[in-house]
C-alpha cells in the first residue's frame, strides 16, 4: 500500500516520544491541519497531555491522531475526508507541549517509527507536486488557492454569554459589542466553506441553534437565513461542536453567524466559544 504524504514539513522527535511533531513554531499557530488521504473521522477527543485531538481512520488501514489543537476541529465523528481537507488547527493545548505544533501519532502503535510506516518523508500534503509530474488520475495535478479568514467572538471567549430560552446573539469580533451587532465573515465574492465552532454549557438536552444569514447590503430588506443547525447539550452539560456550511457569496452580500437558545429549553445556557473560519476558493 503506498504511503500517505506527510502532515507537514520540519518533522521532529526525541527519545521516548510517542510520535512525530510537525508544523512547529508560532508561524503555524492557527493554521489548518490537512488530511493526508481518504478516510473517516473516528472521533474528536480531549485529554490532559494532548489537549484537543482529531483521530482519522485512513482507508489504507492506519488510525492516526492529531493533537494539541486550540479550538474545535471543523469535522465531526463519522465524516468522510479526502486528501487536503481541513481536519483541525495547529495549536498548543495540553500539558505536554512547549509551543505551537501538531503531534501526530499512530493509534495503537505509538512510536516515531510507526509514523514513518504510514507517511512518506519526501512528500508533504497540500504542497504542489514537482513540475511535470502527473497525479494518480493520469492528469496533471490541479490545485486551488484558498483564502482563509478566522473570526473569534471575544465576548463569548471571555466571561461567556448567557442565553435564556429564546435569546440570541451574533458573532462579533469587537469586545463589548451589543448582541444585535454582527461581524461580516466573508470578503469578496466566490465559493465559500464556512465552519462555525461553538462551546456551551447548560442543561442536558437543551438546544442551541446556529444559523448563517446572507445580507444584501445594497437593500434594506431582511436577511436571508440559511442552514439552521440544532445542537443539544450532552449528558455532562456540555456542547462542543463544529458545523461546516458551503455556499456561493455574490456581489454586495455579507454573511453573519448567530446562535440562539431554543424557546423550549428548560433553563439558561452559557456560550463560552463562538468562532468561525471562512475559506474562499480561488480558480
Amino acid at each position: 500500500m503506498p504511503k500517505l504524504p506527510a502532515p507537514g514539513p520540519d518533522p521532529y522527535t526525541y527519545v521516548g516520544h510517542t510520535g512525530i511533531d510537525f508544523l512547529r513554531g508560532s508561524a503555524w499557530l492557527g493554521k489548518p491541519i490537512l488530511a493526508s488521504g481518504p478516510g473517516t473521522v473516528l472521533r474528536l477527543t480531549r485529554n490532559l497531555a494532548g489537549g484537543q485531538w482529531t483521530v482519522i481512520r485512513y482507508d489504507m488501514g492506519a488510525t492516526v491522531g492529531y493533537a494539541h489543537q486550540d479550538r474545535p476541529p471543523p469535522v465531526r465523528a463519522g465524516q468522510r475526508v479526502r486528501e487536503g481537507d481541513v481536519i483541525g488547527w495547529v495549536g498548543q493545548s495540553g500539558t505536554r507541549v512547549t509551543g505551537p505544533h501538531v503531534h501526530v501519532e499512530v493509534i495503537g502503535r505509538a512510536t516515531p517509527a510507526a509514523v514513518w510506516e504510514v507517511f512518506d518523508k519526501s512528500r508533504v500534503v497540500g504542497q504542489a507536486q514537482p513540475a511535470g509530474s502527473v497525479a494518480s488520475t493520469g492528469q496533471p495535478s490541479e490545485e486551488k488557492e484558498v483564502i482563509h479568514h478566522h473570526h473569534e467572538d471575544p465576548n463569548a471567549r471571555g466571561a461567556g454569554r448567557v442565553l435564556a430560552p429564546g435569546d440570541a446573539f451574533w458573532l462579533n469580533t469587537t469586545e463589548g459589542a451589543r448582541t444585535s451587532r454582527a461581524t461580516n465573515l466573508v470578503h469578496l465574492t466566490g465559493i465559500y466553506s464556512i465552519t462555525v465552532h461553538v462551546y456551551a454549557e447548560g442543561i442536558p438536552r437543551d438546544v442551541l441553534e446556529v444559523v448563517l444569514a446572507w445580507d444584501d447590503t445594497r437593500t434594506d430588506g431582511p436577511h436571508s437565513m440559511h442552514y439552521t443547525e440544532r445542537m443539544s447539550i450532552d449528558r455532562d452539560g456540555l456542547l462542543q461542536a463544529s458545523r461546516d456550511f458551503k455556499r456561493a457569496v455574490g456581489v454586495g452580500y455579507a454573511v453573519y453567524a448567530r446562535v440562539r437558545a431554543a424557546d423550549t429549553n428548560a433553563g439558561s445556557m452559557k456560550v463560552t466559544l463562538f468562532d468561525a473560519d471562512a475559506f474562499r476558493f480561488l480558480g
